[in-house]
């Protein structure tokens, strides 16, 4: 049927209807603003124009699509329905499409043709064999009394009929031949014609369209593109015969594939009540029961690609420029636009229960996804919170968080799927070891014996689970682990032995970088030979001639007999265990086991003489280096009075002939005890080995930093005839005293005697 009978009509109801110029002026320049201003991105009219030719699928044929440029004009047929007369008037009016009530049809705001007038003033239709257009220059008949150049000049306007709604019949012959037998040569139903303002622009622009094969992705039912703009032409092919998946090609081969997801949203009824204040709302959706919502991952070599921020993730079966909301995948469904439909609007309550859905939906999917061939894949596609601060920002976050409480997605060892809340993440994989095993580290998280939780699967995602709220156990958990009794219970000789296999395994492999030398030498993982659990460094093998190394009560700790037998077959992990600190018995093993680990609480003043006199037998044997007699300051002494102070802060008796002897003049207990040295001959290697360990002697200069820095420092006004009544020693310094001068004591410490401008400590 031909349509220029309505072509006729509307050209007569839209150039008559105005009762003065200045209404058709009026309603043109609202045009021209909504064509011009609002439709910003060069490409969004082909965008426009795709929609159209996606909602013109009839009798399930899908639809084919031709871009191509003629001279000054560019062409997009399609294979689709052709218009009708209820087609023709939704382009000829605003806000009266043929899209707004049809949920099977994408648009709903009844402008998106008017997008292709920021882009020419010459517009071609071709439908069923017959054309018409829309032209600004077109000679209109003026319809008013008064002439025009009166009128404009009166006015100071320009007058101007709203083109973009009046459509004019158009003979063949009219149009370019070349325009024509491409359409018939395509066999194309239907067809726009742009005489385009900027042809390099739109050229470049549709050129950037053609590379981005991701953009026609959501297109419902147009199965191929020809971009006929440059030589060769591009061809884009959109296959859907796998229900779950889109392949993307381009002249034949394969570019990209998507895993889709398609599915049917309740609209709840609380949500509709809100709408019923929103202005922006369409009537096609505040009655719509159910909304189709469609989410793409896409396929890589290596399984599910997770997208970023700076991919268009958000459409509206075309693109949204919308960048400001991280997602992991891309996301189509009937977003509340803008009128360019470029931006989301971000105060609508229909949006904000999208964005809260939308991570719902995408946790509910990994849940599927992740026991089908893709596996662990799926996780790549968890949503990260988003850092925006806006309504839908705040909603998305609040959908996360909804998710993991009520969505199970972590698959376990069991091959079960759990909630976050559930899941164990064993960092150190010892759970799936039987030699440690599940029960001692499921223990150690949660002591409650019916807790729920879980061992995640190794899937390579378990620092994303503990962020999200997994428990976890770590390399560093697994000190307190080996002290816990019920590890101990559990860890026997052979269990033991495949645990150091296990350690020694990780650590020469490099992997994971938290098994480090450091790390083992604190690791309590070696039983010794009164069965504890120790750290290397203290525990030793025993020397060769050691008949009695393995009783219970000595104070060393060797390695457990059974472990001692093994490692005599394994010498490789013998020399493994030495560098760790597991050394033989030597004179000076107790030392570094006992002594240095106890150094403040071993010595008693029941051992106090002998501990000592066995550590001078060793320094005299050359057995003792400065760094290890260093490593001893702290270690305590008897004094004089029959206590015990620590080294360094002690001070040697007159019997040692120190440098200033003032035992007599300080009745302080600080003094070593002199009986220590037995022979009078070896008095002097006594002296020798106390400094060693940080006894003080003698008098030397502090600075004044010093002596400001010094803790603890008490002032004890000693006068100057205390000094001359007590030891003449003093002499040589009172002869320069001036003024109030007055010794000060260091708790134990020292003593600083002021002298003029001079601090002088005895130590």
């Amino acid at each position: 049927m031909s349509l220029k009978p309505d072509i006729d009509r509307l050209y007569s109801e839209h150039t008559t209807g105005y009762s003065t110029p200045g209404l058709a002026v009026n309603q043109a320049s609202s045009l021209d603003a909504l064509s011009g201003d609002l439709y910003t991105d060069s490409k969004r009219f082909i965008y426009e124009l795709l929609q159209n030719a996606d909602d013109s699928f009839q009798n399930n044929e899908p639809v084919k699509v031709w871009l191509k440029m003629i001279d000054d004009c560019l062409l997009l047929a399609h294979s689709g329905k052709p218009f009708t007369s209820r087609d023709l008037r939704g382009i000829c009016n605003v806000n009266d499409g043929t899209k707004k009530s049809d949920s099977q049809k994408t648009g709903y705001k009844g402008i998106g043709f008017k997008s292709v007038f920021g882009q020419s003033e010459h517009v071609t239709i071709f439908t069923n064999g017959e054309y018409f257009k829309f032209d600004s220059s077109y000679p209109f008949d003026w319809k008013w009394e008064d002439e025009r150049e009166i009128w404009e000049k009166e006015n100071d306007r320009n007058f101007q009929f709203p083109w973009q709604i009046i459509p004019i019949f158009t003979e063949v012959e009219e149009v370019p031949k070349p325009i024509n037998q491409y359409i018939k040569a395509i066999d194309a139903k239907v067809a726009t014609i742009i005489q385009l303002k900027n042809q390099q622009e739109t050229r470049e622009a549709i050129q950037v369209l053609s590379k981005n094969l991701n953009m026609f992705l959501f297109l419902r039912n147009i199965s191929s593109i020809d971009f006929d703009i440059q030589t060769p032409t591009v061809s884009i092919e959109i296959d859907r015969t796998i229900k779950t998946k889109i392949s993307l090609k381009e002249g034949g081969q394969l570019k990209t594939t998507w895993l889709i997801k398609t599915l049917s949203l309740t609209v709840p009824d609380n949500l509709k009540t809100s709408l019923q204040d929103e202005r922006n709302i369409p009537d096609k959706l505040l009655e719509a029961d159910t909304l189709e919502l469609s989410m793409a991952a896409q396929l890589g070599k290596d399984g599910i690609k997770k997208l970023f921020p700076q991919d268009k993730l958000l459409y509206s079966y075309l693109p949204t420029d919308e960048t400001r909301y991280s997602l992991p995948i891309l996301v189509n469904t009937s977003f509340l636009t803008t009128a360019s439909r470029e931006k989301l609007h971000v105060d609508s309550k229909w949006n904000q229960w999208l964005f809260k859905t939308i991570p719902l939906e995408i946790f509910k999917w990994i849940s599927e996804l992740v026991t089908s061939e893709y596996e662990y894949q799926a996780y790549q596609l968890i949503p990260d919170r988003t850092v925006m601060n806006d309504l839908l920002a705040i909603e998305f976050n609040s959908g996360i968080d909804e998710a993991l409480k009520s969505i199970p997605f972590i698959i376990t060892n069991e091959k079960e799927i759990v909630k976050i809340e559930n899941a164990i993440i064993d960092f150190t994989f010892l759970s799936g070891e039987n030699f440690i095993g599940p029960d001692p580290i499921k223990n150690f998280i949660n002591q409650d014996e019916n807790n729920k939780e879980k061992f995640a699967a190794n899937t390579g995602f378990g620092h994303i689970f503990k962020k999200l709220g997994a428990s976890s156990f770590e390399w560093s958990d697994t000190l307190t682990l080996l002290k816990s009794q019920s590890l101990s219970d559990v860890l026997s000789i052979d269990n033991n032995i495949q645990l150091t296999k296990h350690l020694k395994i990780l650590y020469e492999s490099e992997k994971p970088a938290e098994v480090s030398i450091e790390i083992l030498k604190k690791l309590p993982f070696i039983r010794d030979h009164k069965s504890k659990l120790n750290i290397p460094a203290n525990v030793c093998f025993p020397a060769p001639d050691d008949q009695n190394w393995d009783d219970p009560k000595s104070a060393l700790s060797f390695i457990h007999p059974e472990l001692k037998e093994w490692l005599a077959q394994e010498d490789k992990i013998r020399v493994w265990l030495e560098t760790l600190g597991v050394i033989e018995k030597t004179d000076i093993t107790y030392i570094h086991q006992t002594l240095i680990p106890n150094i403040e609480s071993y010595v008693t003043q029941q051992n106090a003489i002998q501990t000592i006199q066995d550590l001078f037998l060793l320094y005299r044997k050359n057995q003792l280096k400065e760094d290890l007699l260093n490593r001893l300051s702290r270690i305590k002494l008897l004094t004089q009075k029959g206590t015990i102070q620590i080294a360094e802060e002690c001070y040697l008796c007159d019997f040692y002939s120190p440098r200033l002897e003032i035992e007599e003049v300080l009745h302080i207990d600080i003094f070593v005890s002199k009986e220590y040295c037995t022979a009078k001959a070896d008095k002097d290697e006594w002296k020798r080995f106390f400094k060693m360990l940080g006894v003080n002697e003698g008098i030397s200069i502090i600075s004044e930093s010093e002596k400001q820095s010094t803790e603890r420092l008490v002032q004890s006004g000693y006068s100057k005839e205390y000094f001359e009544a007590e030891d003449k020693k003093f002499s040589p310094f009172l002869s320069t005293f001036t003024g109030d001068t007055y010794l000060n004591i260091s708790s134990l410490n020292f003593l600083r005697l002021t002298v003029n401008n001079y601090d002088f400590a005895i130590g």
